[in-house]
């Protein structure tokens, strides 16, 4: 895994507590790499590791940046 330590736009970046916004609601997550802008027309993709309360070490997945805020 690739990781940075640079900021990706809005302050998000690798150890940042972010807001992953889906249709049915929100997920409070863990950035945990930068994958840089590989997706769809340069988007940059983000590694996020979820925090759930039924499953002790989830799997981490790519999402768009956009769809990414800051957890306050």
């Amino acid at each position: 895994m690739r990781q940075t330590k640079r900021s990706a736009t809005g302050g998000i970046g690798v150890g940042s507590r972010v807001v992953y916004h889906m249709p049915w609601g929100t997920l409070n997550a863990e950035v945990v790499e930068d994958r840089g802008n590989i997706g769809w027309k340069g988007r940059r993709i983000m590694r996020i590791r979820p925090f759930l309360m039924a499953v002790d070490d989830p799997e981490p997945f790519e999402v768009p940046l956009k769809d990414l805020t800051l957890a306050e």
